[in-house]
């Protein structure tokens, strides 16, 4: 092997160790990887009338705009011809379907959150407009009570579509969305809290010790102490029950606290978790993201400019790249290390993407692949 190649894989050898010291020293806490069942976004929709445009509209050519401004302005008082004749030619009005979304830990009455607005007729710009006063429902609502209004000067934040748009805080909340985040039908083991992992993270190695440290927490307590008294943990708190789900009994200590179990269990740290073995490619921005621990199997890949193998003998040779383990065992080896040999070799990403794809149709790729 000539001096370059052999550079290049003591340079990975550092490397990964390097990393393998952050790994041990790295510590999330739970509120980054999981989030509390019964925290359930609510989408709000609607469709209301964006006025004030400066002749982008849709006039004559959609007649439900018109339609829509005439029965509006007849709820004003305001006289208008029959059907609306009068308003054909309205060109400074846009008829638009209106969303929000409430977060899933909830909002109370008189809380406002972003909305956004979209054309559905021939407006050709919403820019300069603004929404008239408008109700918004739930997705599957039917008893047609507004649950929040909307309304508000639209910000166009794209210029290539300037059909949609934000009204920041444009939507007011007509009611209480609460977050039953405590389960209370288990009589036998009492309230019950459960934690979903994102799905970044989902595995059964990640639940399995996110659990393990809820339950190696020493302030969690277990008993009917007063308040400021001794606690102690009689019982396991936590149990995994799927790969995205962990269970987890609230102690009597705290009460009806809540709030404040809650803030407990994901402020816990634990290390580094599993993530699943993904590759994602893009190939329009030429892009390629590794997380987890991605392995690839023994394989020799011929381009023209280049050989690679992987899990083979190092040999000599320009454009040659050898990734073996420390003792050449036929086994996995790792993604990273041949993209990192490959990058120092200066081959183009394209390439560098035309590999690690064929390596996935060969069924060597020991992840989930993504492409787009």
């Amino acid at each position: 092997m000539d001096g370059k190649q052999f550079t290049i894989i003591l340079g990975l050898a550092a490397c990964m160790a390097m990393a393998t010291l952050e790994t041990a020293s790295a510590r999330v806490q739970l509120e980054s990887i999981c989030t509390v069942y019964g925290q359930r976004k609510v989408e709000l929709v609607g469709y209301g009338l964006v006025v004030g445009l400066k002749g982008t509209g849709d006039g004559g050519k959609f007649p439900p705009a018109v339609n829509a401004l005439a029965s509006a302005l007849t709820r004003l008082n305001a006289g208008v011809g029959g059907a609306g004749n009068d308003l054909k030619d309205t060109k400074n009005v846009a008829l638009v379907l209106i969303s929000a979304t409430v977060p899933g830990q909830g909002l109370r009455r008189g809380q406002h959150v972003d909305c956004y607005v979209s054309s559905v007729g021939a407006a050709k710009s919403l820019r300069g407009g603004r929404l008239l006063t408008s109700p918004l429902l739930t997705a599957n609502q039917s008893d047609g009570m507004a649950v929040a209004t909307a309304g508000g000067p639209i910000i166009v934040e794209d210029k290539d579509t300037p059909t949609s748009g934000r009204i920041p805080s444009g939507a007011m909340l007509e009611q209480n969305f609460n977050s039953l985040f405590i389960d209370h039908t288990d009589k036998e083991r009492g309230p019950i809290l459960r934690l979903l992992l994102d799905e970044r993270h989902t595995s059964y190695t990640t639940a399995f010790e996110v659990a393990e440290a809820i339950n190696s927490e020493d302030h969690y307590g277990d008993s009917n102490s007063p308040n400021n008294g001794p606690r102690t943990r009689r019982k396991q708190l936590a149990t995994a029950v799927a790969a995205n789900e962990i269970e987890v009994m609230v102690p009597t200590y705290y009460g009806d606290d809540y709030v404040g179990f809650v803030a407990d269990v994901l402020s816990t740290k634990i290390d580094l978790p599993d993530s699943q073995a993904r590759v994602s490619v893009n190939t329009q921005k030429q892009i390629i993201v590794i997380t987890g621990d991605v392995e690839i199997s023994p394989v020799v890949i011929r381009s023209k400019s280049l050989t690679v193998v992987v899990g083979g003998q190092a040999q000599a040779g320009g454009g040659f790249v050898s990734i073996p383990n420390a003792n050449d065992e036929i086994g996995p080896r790792h993604l990273k290390p041949l993209v990192d040999a490959l990058n120092q070799l200066q081959a183009p990403t394209s390439e560098i993407i035309d590999i690690i794809r064929d390596i996935h149709r060969t069924g060597k790729l020991h992840a989930t692949y993504e492409e787009r």
